[in-house]
Order: C-alpha cells, then structure tokens, then sequence
C-alpha cells in the first residue's frame, strides 16, 4: 500500500512539470466533406472539425490542423497500426 501512495505523491507532483513544457497537438484529418473540408481561407470546417475545437478548448489544448492526401494518411495509419 505505501508504494501506491508513493506511486500517486510522484504523478502528482509531475503534473505541474507536463503542463508547463506542453506541445502544440497536430490534428492531421483527410478531405471528407461534409463532415470535414477546407473552405477558401485553407480553413478546415465542419462538424468533426467543431467536435474537435470544443474537445480542445475546454481540455486548453493548443492544436494545429494540417489536411494530408488521402492515400499518405491511410498509410501512416497503418504504420501505426
């Protein structure tokens, strides 16, 4: 049981430490309207797009859209997987 708390005392107090060094998230989506598409300001919109921004703000989440081709996005996900 102590190592617990001590497990719990060390994640705490890193908290602080994460927070502080935060990187901007890079959000990569595919063209899919009419839930997502770039309107003519190479701005992405749509519904995904407005789930994505409001999970973001409340979280205080500093993201940063990028479109990839189609056929580049399939392929990194499957590297991933």
């Amino acid at each position: 049981m102590n190592r617990l708390y001590f497990f719990l005392l060390i994640m705490i107090f890193q908290l602080p430490l994460t927070s502080a060094f935060a990187e901007i998230l890079r959000w990569g989506y595919l063209n899919f309207p009419p839930f997502i598409f770039e309107d003519k300001h190479q701005v992405a919109q749509g519904s995904i797009t407005d789930i994505v921004k409001n999970v973001t703000t409340k979280a205080n989440i500093t993201v940063r859209s990028v479109q990839y081709p189609n056929r580049r996005a399939y392929k990194l996900i499957d590297a991933v997987l």
